[in-house]
Parts: structure tokens; C-alpha cells; sequence
């Protein structure tokens, strides 16, 4: 028998490689394997969203990716040879990251890889999964292991399923993958290309034979992408039919392919399935990515699921792990994680649908939608945040506050700059890292002597409750003064006042932070009364409420940490 290596993580797609840094970069060990021989090839998705990119910033690999990967700044629509519509990420602010990423697999899974390497990882490749039972009161989970030594026998505390569609954790956990395939196919190729629409674009054809999506690619190739209806294709597709659909979808708009190359389905076509996890966890078993959810690829969103899946996932079960919360906090990620699922499946359907609509008077009704609303701005307003992925909402999850909870629990922080006491500018993200939770006090021009005293009293009961997870820091709106700052102690100014915006003001006992511009204090509300923000791990705003009572902070805390003593984390009933 092997040692307990604490968290057993199955699949080193991006999903798994993702939650395995997750872990690692929070002081968890985790084990990861992979029942195949070495690492992935080729292209297969090749869509890294904003909210992904964000992510991976987290632990130190976002540049690396974008260095390897082609940006999308646009996206255009076309239909019956003309382009009707078009969006641009111009609009999405506060974030290091605005663009879409054009970033093969092959290329993710290197960089996840080279991540997990520099954390002190690594990937068990050649090993597969055969057996898992989580004997009653036991506390671990028993699993059977084939690798390159042979049969191996283990436990661990926690498996958890990134192992794809075929998922062994899901089968062997008893979780039905509801659902089934649809009717829908798709032809997906790479391809060399002589000449090609413009670069730095994601190109959408609309056509009564179905939709064709053209994506360039980082090394100057282009992704294809069509559906076909049963029967169009043979079994075999050369060039010259790629060509001629290329044309046909078109109109004739100047493509022209060179060299077909496998995109790592082989030169076939593949046949789309929408499926579920009916949960997406069973005792100490848990699923995430593939293995929890699939469904169309238009809009370039498994990939992206599958890497936040693990995002929400990673600290949650690295403060359950380290006792530091109860496992009923591992409920509020399905609770938060399977209605994203669901939205999105739903969501790429109706773009399917809608892009190969056959009937000639849809299909102009279609079209005039979404040229004026592309004219005004609003399909740009509804469309790029979602394919960005940062509109992603939390609200009502048993881990954000829900008792007259504002508009803005449950959603993401926004990334605003801000400029510390030594002047050297940062941005609210990089603020989130340096603890666990972080209680944002936004004071807007400056705390009063009893405001001060008042935060500083909620730090001392933070810390005496929950040593070491929540860092307790003061904004000052970016036009405060140097007396004003003086009188927070050394608070940080919110440059421009964003983050004062999005937040209210924060007072830092350790040295001031400025909300350059003001944004955050814009966004979160506090513009003049001074405010608290609690914001999770993954980024995400717990709690947003006034200075005073102070209690509800820590009471929130609490409940969503739902703490438990040691010797209560093994009595887990199954789910």
C-alpha cells in the first residue's frame, strides 16, 4: 500500500494541471496522474477566455501563455457573403487580460506543465484508474492504480475526476453523466492556409447549411469549424471538400487552404454530446471538467469551464484539507460551478441553432438583430462579457453572504489598478493574493479616528478567529490627500477611484493603498460613505456592506467556512 498522498487527482488536462497548482501554490501536496503515455500533441480546443488567463496569473503562468498564443481583440459575423455584425473586446476594462486567447491545447497543457514543475509537481504518466470503494467511516477513498511498475493499491483523502468524458471517477463513484448525443456534427480541421480573413479575429459565417467559425491560429494555420448534417460527409475528408464547404459557407470571400492538419480528432467529423453530472460529488469524490460536463464546442467554452471549475474548486478543498474549513464548504462547488454548466451548454445550442437557421425569412429576421444591435453596442455589451467569462455570478451560493446581499455579491472583483505606500502601482488582483480572504475597507478620502478604531478592533477579532486567512486592507480614493492618508495610518490610495468605486474605502494597518482612478470604490458603491468588501480566494466578493455593524463580517465568515474539528472531517455521509 501505498502512502497517502492526502489529494489523488485523476487527468493532467488542463483541468487537472490547473487544480493541481491550485493546490500546490496554497501549500497542499496532491498526486496527479495520467493514463496516457505523454503529453498531448496536438491542437484539439484552442480558446483561452480572459477569466482563464486570470487565473492562471495566479499562480505565475498567464505570460507564458499569451507569449505562446495568438490574441483575438474581434470577432465579425457573416451571413449570405456579407459581415452583418461585429464585437470588440475594446470594452472590457479592469483586467490585465483583454483579449481572447487563440492558445491550442498542446500549448496550454505545456505551459500548465511547466507551472506545476516550478510548484514542485509533477505528472505520474502511464497510470490509470481501475478500482476506487470509500469504505463507511473510514475516511479515505481506496483506489487501483495500473502505471508502469504494475498494479499499485493507495488511498487518499479526496479523488477527484479530471479524467474527461470517459471519466473512471464518475463511473466508479456511481455519478450518472445524463444526457445524450445530439444531432448536431462537426467537422473540425486545422489547416495551412495561401490566403485567410484577417488575423486577430474570430471570423462566424452564417449559412442554411449550417454554421462555419475560422480561428487563427498562433502559428499563422488556421481552426475550421463546421456543422454538418448525418450524411453529408463521407468517413474521409480531403481538402478539396474542406475547400469547397470553406466556399460554399463563404460565398466565395478569398479562402484558400493549402494543407489539411489534424487537429487531434483526426480529419473526420465528430459528434456533438450534451451531458450532465447529476452532481458532482460523491462523498470524497468529486468531478470537475469533462468528466462533470460537455456539450458544443462553438464559443470556445469547455476548456474555459474546466480550468475555473478547478479555480473554484482548488481553494476550497485546500482549506478543507488543512482543516482550516469544514467539508460542507466542498458543497457550494457544485452549488456554484453546475449552473454555469448548464448555462453555458444552453447558451451554445441557441448559437448553433440560430447560425444555420434554413428559413430564408429567419434568417433575415436573424440577420437584422444582430446588425443593429451590433450598430448600437449592445451585442457587444451581452456578448464579450460572456465569452470573456467574467460575468460569471455566485449569488445565492451557501459561500457568499445571501441575507439582503447587494447586487454584487457572488460576482467577480474587478482587476483595478492601485498604487501602494512606496508609490509602486498594483492592481487589485495582485492585492488578493498575499491572503487567503481579503477584507477590503474602502474610506474614500480618509477613515475617521472611530472608523480606524473600529477596523482595527475587526482585524484583531479576524485574526484571533481565523489566524492567518483574512488580510484586512485600506483603500483611499486616488485623489486623497497626503494629510488624509497620513490619518488612515498609511492607507493605500485608490488611484483614479475605481476600486473605491467597486468597493468603498479600506483601511490597511499595515501601510496605505491608493484606488488609482477611483474605479473600485465606482464600482463597489463607496464613493462616500466608507465600506466593507470581503472577497474570496477565487476573487469573488463575499460580502459588500457598510462600516458599521462589524460584526457581520466575521459571522459571515464563519458560516461560509462552515469550520469543523479535525476529528469531524471523516464522518463525511455520502452525497
Amino acid at each position: 500500500m501505498v502512502d497517502n498522498p492526502g489529494i489523488l487527482i485523476a487527468g493532467a488536462g488542463p483541468t487537472g494541471l490547473t487544480l493541481a497548482c491550485e493546490l500546490l501554490r496554497r501549500g497542499v501536496p496532491c498526486r496527479l496522474i495520467d493514463q496516457a503515455a505523454g503529453p498531448l500533441e496536438r491542437s484539439r480546443a484552442i480558446g483561452l477566455s480572459t477569466r482563464s488567463l486570470e487565473v492562471l496569473d495566479g499562480f505565475g503562468a498567464a505570460d507564458h501563455a499569451v507569449d505562446l498564443g495568438h490574441q483575438l481583440r474581434a470577432a465579425n459575423f457573416y451571413s449570405r457573403g456579407g459581415r452583418i455584425a461585429s464585437v470588440s473586446t475594446d470594452g472590457l476594462s479592469h483586467t490585465k487580460f483583454p483579449f481572447i486567447l487563440s492558445s491550442p491545447q498542446n500549448n496550454t497543457e505545456q505551459v500548465l506543465t511547466t507551472a506545476l514543475a516550478r510548484l514542485g509537481g509533477v505528472v505520474e504518466r502511464g497510470t490509470k484508474l481501475t478500482g476506487l470503494t470509500q469504505p463507511a467511516g473510514s475516511g479515505t477513498v481506496s483506489v487501483a492504480l495500473e502505471g508502469p511498475a504494475g498494479r499499485e493499491l493507495a488511498e487518499a483523502d479526496w479523488v477527484i475526476g479530471a479524467d474527461g468524458a470517459h471519466s473512471a471517477v464518475r463511473k466508479l463513484s456511481g455519478i450518472s453523466f445524463d444526457g445524450a448525443a445530439t444531432n448536431v456534427e462537426f467537422v473540425i480541421v486545422d489547416a495551412a492556409v495561401e490566403i485567410a480573413p484577417p488575423r486577430g479575429t474570430a471570423h462566424y459565417y452564417f449559412s442554411p447549411d449550417g454554421l462555419l467559425v475560422v480561428i487563427p491560429l498562433p502559428d499563422g494555420g488556421y481552426r475550421f469549424a463546421a456543422t454538418v448534417r448525418p450524411g453529408e460527409t463521407g468517413d474521409d475528408l480531403d481538402l478539396d471538400f474542406v475547400q469547397s464547404m470553406v466556399d460554399r459557407r463563404t460565398r466565395g470571400r478569398g479562402t484558400i487552404l493549402t494543407e489539411l492538419r489534424d487537429a487531434g480528432w483526426g480529419a473526420a467529423r465528430v459528434r456533438i454530446h450534451n451531458r450532465l453530472a447529476d452532481r458532482f460529488r460523491s462523498g470524497r469524490c468529486l468531478l470537475a471538467g469533462d468528466a462533470a460536463h460537455i456539450h458544443s464546442p462553438v464559443g470556445g467554452q469547455g476548456v474555459n469551464i474546466g480550468v475555473q471549475d478547478a479555480h473554484n474548486l482548488g481553494w476550497k478543498l485546500a482549506m478543507v484539507a488543512t482543516g482550516k474549513a469544514g467539508p460542507a464548504l466542498l458543497d457550494s462547488y457544485e452549488a456554484e460551478r453546475r449552473p454555469v454548466a448548464v448555462a453555458v451548454a444552453a447558451a451554445v445550442d441557441k448559437q448553433t441553432t440560430a447560425a444555420a437557421m434554413r428559413s430564408p425569412i429567419k434568417a433575415k429576421l436573424r440577420d437584422i438583430v444582430l446588425s443593429r444591435s451590433s450598430a448600437r453596442g449592445t451585442l457587444a455589451k451581452t456578448m464579450v462579457p460572456m465569452l470573456a467569462q467574467l460575468a460569471v455570478n455566485y449569488a445565492g451560493s451557501p459561500a457568499v453572504a445571501t441575507d439582503d446581499a447587494p447586487t454584487l455579491v457572488g460576482t467577480r472583483l474587478p482587476d483595478t489598478p492601485l498604487a501602494g505606500p512606496t508609490g509602486t502601482p498594483d492592481t487589485a488582483h495582485g492585492l488578493l493574493r498575499e491572503t487567503p480572504f481579503t477584507l477590503l475597507v474602502m474610506a474614500g478620502a480618509g477613515l475617521s479616528t472611530s472608523q480606524t478604531a473600529q477596523v482595527a478592533a475587526l482585524d484583531a477579532d479576524l485574526a484571533a478567529r481565523h489566524p492567518g486567512l483574512v488580510g484586512v486592507r485600506t483603500l483611499l480614493r486616488g485623489e486623497a490627500s497626503a494629510d488624509a492618508i497620513a490619518d488612515t495610518g498609511g492607507a493605500t490610495t485608490d488611484t483614479g477611484h475605481a476600486l473605491h468605486h467597486h468597493l468603498g474605502a479600506t483601511t490597511d494597518t499595515s501601510g496605505a493603498i491608493t484606488d488609482t482612478g477611483g474605479a473600485l470604490h465606482d464600482h463597489l458603491g463607496g464613493a462616500t460613505d466608507a465600506r466593507l468588501c470581503l472577497v474570496r480566494p477565487d476573487g469573488h466578493i463575499v460580502l459588500l456592506a457598510g462600516l458599521a455593524p462589524t460584526t457581520s463580517v466575521p459571522a459571515v465568515l464563519d458560516r461560509v467556512l462552515t469550520r469543523a474539528r479535525a476529528s469531524e472531517l471523516s464522518a463525511i455521509p455520502e452525497h
